[in-house]
């Protein structure tokens, strides 16, 4: 699973302001929790960027930001359902 830029751009405004020398986009992170919560518990080797995902993930699980993400993506993943639904 990956989140679409349409996607991003409604849960967007939940994320902190990222600041500095940014390498690693927010969609990135997301994408790549996704994949995580959808095919079980990987290394974050496994992605290009492994250290900034991981320090990013760190950092926005402190926050809440990942809780209030994956509330954000569950309404909008049931009002696609329901516009879809026969």
């Amino acid at each position: 699973m990956k989140i679409i830029h349409d996607q991003f751009e409604i849960i967007e405004d939940f994320l902190p302001t990222q600041r500095g020398n940014v390498k690693t986009p927010n969609i990135h992170l997301l994408s790549a929790v996704l994949h995580v919560a959808e095919h079980g518990c990987m290394k974050w080797s496994a992605f290009s960027g492994a250290e900034r995902l991981s320090t990013s993930f760190t950092r926005y699980e402190k926050l809440d930001v990942i809780f209030r993400f994956f509330i954000k993506f569950a309404l909008i993943v049931d009002r696609i359902i329901s516009v879809n639904r026969p």
